[in-house]
């Protein structure tokens, strides 16, 4: 039967919501999303005697902050409503009054005084086929005395009539199909004249069917009562509209031995409710992952994979992946352990992908908590300090121990350490290093000449054509303390007696103020490649081995003009391309670990020529499980600022770029794999200008190099 598939979440306001609980939200949600359906949040308040205050804005308030969104409910409203029990008497008296004309339930007087000495008279009694006629009931009273006893007040209760010798089904959508004998199963309370409610079971079943919930994604606590509950959709004559059930797995203690407690996470330091919960009765605060420090998204990956998994080894998902992914055929049976630490895990991975600019909006009350006031400091400043310590922390609140100092001048400092590392020349020494840094300017001026006055400048860029630099470096007499960076791509500099470093990653410079005599301007192949791989390294993504191939055009006057049929690829017109290849390699990996020190998987890298005069292609390929949406996050925020590398939505081919010195990234998923397309404009200006052009590809102009590009007389 195709029916819209509406489910819903039906919690009681009798306390903080459990993170068991949320993940039952959490899954019904997904499922209603993946099928365009309904999500309904039902509040069962038939428990007068449980009921907390405040425990229902608790509801609504956590699964709005996990971004669980509603469809239906006591504030959304909907068609079906009321949407709170409580509201819904006299729908619940009708249905109870049906039952009982239908003889499928009777009314039952026995006060709990003959209920106990029942239990005494009989081992292991139970009110049902074969004791209700022992007891005092519309079933044994005439008729006369029990509208009597109703007219009088006598509270009474009125259970469902179990008969006995069915062999129940019921056809669960994870566990299969369940079969028990409605022998073991007692009469159980519907209604409760006392406070004029129904009890769960009746409600459930009646608002399931009125509210037209298809599927019915509950707790496996609630398996046991799923029996009745096929029982009553009979006796109602609703057989044919019953809902599909799916009983989930428990949440089981870290140690998988019994379910998950609150006493659990008092014991071992972490959160069992998504908010902070103070009891109105007691005042007892309950810690939440909210004020915890989690992210809302984190939580969500978290808890959707304690007992569902998208059948790989993807960790990383959006709500959105999770939604297109979701399968309740990769539900497990099993219950699922409470491993509190992948929490932890998930929430570092998700504070990495912030825009630092959001982490500094975040980090701000943290700052004014340790009696820093956040207004002393700019915008631009606190986002460049948290953007340099994020990685190493899983909260928030961890920023203020990694960043600290960027905010308030050290007061104590450690006596073990300073006692192993100083000594009596440490003080004439630091004296000496503060008078350098002091003496630092401000600004870096660049100025292009043929001539310079080696003893009166820093830096030097050599923008010659391949093999000038060396003769430059050999003849002339250069100042111990001059840093050379060589742009014209002539890796023939390199020997054993300097400090050599491939390209200009944002760490590297800082390598050559500390004294790196020699950097060369990356060539054209690794330059697409770094493009395509820096954002994962500078995220700590980069642990796989990676697989490259490229292609760049041939330069130089021997080559025809580039024609307009040549601005695809085409297998007759590429080769492969070997001299060389061995320099691109080592230019990759030190731009890779410059950021990523753990990079150490192997590069597999094939380069090739083309028979066009410009322009590159790379094509990479790897094992990634972080989800396209926060990789894509990740690559935006890390482009940001910059002037010619972009992240586009398909695949880009060479005609995209020619003519335009800009590089163009795309990401997507392939068979599990994460492949990265990179198509740059290049081979153009000379060695200088073909320098140059490559340092503005890799670092967007200035911002990314710190260099203020301006001339000056030096």
């Amino acid at each position: 039967m195709n029916r819209e598939v509406r489910v819903r979440f039906a919690p009681s306001p009798t306390g903080p919501l459990h993170i068991g609980g949320v993940r039952t939200a959490l899954y019904n949600y997904l499922f209603a999303r993946q099928h365009g359906g309904k999500m309904i949040l039902r509040i069962e308040d038939t428990d007068s005697q449980r009921f907390v205050p405040g425990a229902e804005d608790y509801i609504n308030e956590a699964l709005a902050w996990l971004g669980i969104g509603i469809d239906e409910g006591v504030r959304e409203g909907g068609p079906y409503g009321p949407y709170k029990q409580s509201e819904r008497r006299d729908i619940y008296r009708e249905h109870v009054r049906m039952l009982l004309d239908a003889g499928k339930a009777y009314i039952a007087f026995d006060t709990p005084a003959e209920l106990d000495a029942a239990r005494a008279a009989t081992p292991n009694f139970q009110y049902d086929a074969s004791t209700r006629m022992q007891m005092r009931n519309s079933l044994t009273l005439p008729a006369d005395q029990v509208d009597s006893l109703i007219a009088q007040g006598t509270q009474y209760v009125v259970r469902f009539k179990v008969d006995a010798g069915r062999a129940v089904e019921v056809n669960d959508l994870i566990r299969g199909k369940v079969v028990i004998k409605s022998d073991i199963l007692d009469d159980k309370v519907l209604y409760k004249s006392a406070d004029d409610l129904p009890t769960y079971h009746l409600a459930n079943i009646v608002d399931d069917h009125l509210m037209k919930i298809s599927h019915v994604i509950r707790g496996e606590e609630w398996l046991p009562s799923a029996p009745l509950h096929v029982l009553l959709y009979e006796a109602f004559g609703w057989a044919d509209t019953m809902p599909d059930f799916v009983h989930l797995p428990l949440l089981l203690k870290p140690d998988g031995k019994g379910k998950l407690s609150k006493r659990d996470g008092d014991r071992l330091g972490f959160p069992v409710f998504p908010l902070l919960w103070k009891d109105p009765v007691s005042g007892a605060i309950s810690r939440g992952y909210r004020e915890d420090g989690y992210l809302p998204q984190a939580v969500v990956n978290f808890l959707a994979l304690l007992g569902w998994n998208p059948g790989d080894d993807t960790e990383i998902m959006s709500m959105q992946e999770l939604i297109d992914r979701f399968s309740l055929a990769h539900c497990s049976r099993a219950g699922a352990k409470f491993a509190y630490e992948k929490g932890t895990w998930f929430n570092h991975q998700y504070l990495q992908t912030l825009p630092d600019s959001r982490l500094a909006e975040l980090f701000r009350p943290v700052l004014a908590e340790h009696g820093v006031n956040p207004s002393d400091f700019s915008d631009d400043y606190i986002t460049r300090a948290v953007g340099l310590v994020k990685s190493r922390v899983n909260f928030v609140r961890d920023l203020w121990d990694a960043a600290r100092f960027f905010f308030m001048a050290p007061e104590e400092y450690e006596a073990k350490s300073v006692k192993k590392r100083w000594s009596a020349d440490t003080p004439a020494i630091m004296e000496g290093l503060i008078g350098v840094l002091e003496s630092l300017p401000d600004e870096t001026y660049l100025r292009f000449t043929d001539e310079a006055d080696f003893d009166n400048i820093d830096i030097l860029f050599c923008c010659y054509p391949h093999g000038h630099a060396r003769r430059l470096l050999d003849a002339a007499e250069l100042p111990s303390t001059l840093r050379i960076i060589d742009m014209s791509r002539d890796y023939r500099i390199e020997d054993g007696t300097h400090d050599f470093v491939y390209g200009l990653p944002e760490l590297n410079r800082k390598r050559i103020v500390r004294g790196a005599t020699r950097v060369a301007n990356p060539g054209s192949f690794a330059t697409a490649v770094e493009l395509a791989l820096l954002p994962l390294a500078k995220n700590l993504l980069l642990n796989t081995p990676v697989h490259i191939t490229a292609i760049t055009g041939f330069s130089g006057s021997a080559v025809e003009k580039t024609t307009p049929d040549q601005l695809a690829w085409h297998r007759d017109n590429v080769s492969l391309y070997k001299p060389l290849a061995h320099q691109h390699l080592p230019e990759i990996r030190q731009a890779l670990t410059a950021l990523q020190s753990t990079f150490d998987a192997p590069i597999h890298f094939i380069p090739m020529r083309g028979s066009f005069a410009r322009g590159m292609l790379a094509t990479i390929y790897m094992d990634m499980n972080v989800g396209l949406d926060q990789l894509r996050a990740i690559y935006e925020e890390y482009y940001a600022d910059h002037s010619f590398t972009y992240i586009v939505d398909r695949r880009p081919d060479l005609k995209d770029v020619v003519n335009t010195n800009k590089c163009l990234l795309h990401l997507e998923k392939v068979d599990g794999k994460l492949l990265i397309t990179a198509v740059a404009d290049n081979i153009l200006r000379g060695a200088a200008g073909q320098a140059v052009h490559n340092m503005n590809l890799l670092f967007g102009l200035h911002e990314r190099v710190g260099l203020a590009l301006k001339s000056s007389t030096i």
